[in-house]
């Protein structure tokens, strides 16, 4: 039997902690990540009929119910997004250098 699937997430998000404070930040940005599996090689799986139109699936050598596997598998993630100072009432805010950012 061939196990395969797949599983993804997104999130989008802003960032404004002081939106009525002239030449303070704001952001945003997305992240979306997709995983993909695949699982097949000594995978078992038994089904016993219980009656009609009735049955239980199991993997060989479990109890009932149990059909826990692990599926070695692959994620991608994009992550996406930009900070600026918002505009003041006059027009002027100080630029500055955003140092020490780090992704982990």
């Amino acid at each position: 039997m061939t196990i395969a699937g797949s599983q993804g997430a997104s999130l989008n998000f802003a960032w404004d902690p002081a939106p009525a404070v002239d030449c303070s930040l704001e952001g945003g940005g997305s992240l979306i990540e997709s995983w993909q599996f695949r699982r097949g090689k000594d995978v078992v799986m038994v089904f016993k009929k219980l009656g009609p139109g009735l049955a239980i699936m199991t993997r060989a050598g479990r109890g009932p119910g149990d059909t826990a596997f692990a599926a070695p598998g692959s994620v991608t993630r994009d992550a996406t997004g930009s900070v600026q100072t918002r505009t003041a009432a006059a027009g002027v805010c100080t630029p500055f250098a955003l140092r020490g950012l780090r992704v982990a």
